[in-house]
């Protein structure tokens, strides 16, 4: 039974339309797909971590970026909040609070093209040397009009995972800091 269940499961996710199919669709099609989400997070370490979403239509988009300092312990980061360049709260904004920068159509088919370049729904290569000692995972989420993917990269292999780093980098580029 628990294999006509596991084949079942699977026929269904090979017949449905996949992460690369919907953003190759997009691309040819010359638009954003109808819905695009792209997440990416970076688990807190000695400098802090990040968490960067992009919420995305055919229309535009906005990016979400939040950072957190690490805490004392694990499990205790906190939120970073939005300050002015003099040290104060950004108005009307509270603390934790994620900054919000709005993306364009041409933006948004750029990143497509990218994600497509660097086939960032594929996980990692494998490594022969072990699990790292470094256990905390950085996580990379991609939804394209009802697929979703999830890749994962130990944080420790960040430097040799350049494909999904450039993901990375392009949305902090998005929110201008790049």
């Amino acid at each position: 039974m628990r294999v006509v269940v596991g084949v079942l499961a699977l026929l269904g996710s090979a017949c449905g339309p996949s992460v690369a199919s919907g953003l190759r669709d997009a691309r040819d099609a010359g638009a954003p797909p109808a819905e695009l989400v792209v997440r990416w997070a970076e688990p807190a370490g000695p400098l802090g971590g990040q968490e960067l979403v992009l919420s995305a239509s055919r229309e535009g988009g906005v990016l979400h970026v939040r950072r957190f300092r690490p805490g004392f312990l694990p499990g205790e980061d906190a939120p970073e909040t939005r300050l002015t360049p003099g040290g104060a709260l950004e108005a009307g904004a509270t603390p934790g609070e994620a900054a919000e920068h709005v993306v364009g159509v041409e933006a948004l088919l750029e990143l497509v093209a990218l994600l497509l370049e660097v086939e960032a729904w594929k996980g990692p290569a494998a490594s022969n040397l072990g699990p790292p000692l470094d256990a905390r995972e950085a996580t990379l989420e991609l939804a394209v009009d009802g697929s979703h993917s999830v890749t994962r990269v130990a944080v420790a292999d960040l430097g040799t995972e350049a494909r999904l780093v450039r993901v990375r980098d392009a949305l902090l580029r998005l929110a201008g800091e790049g």
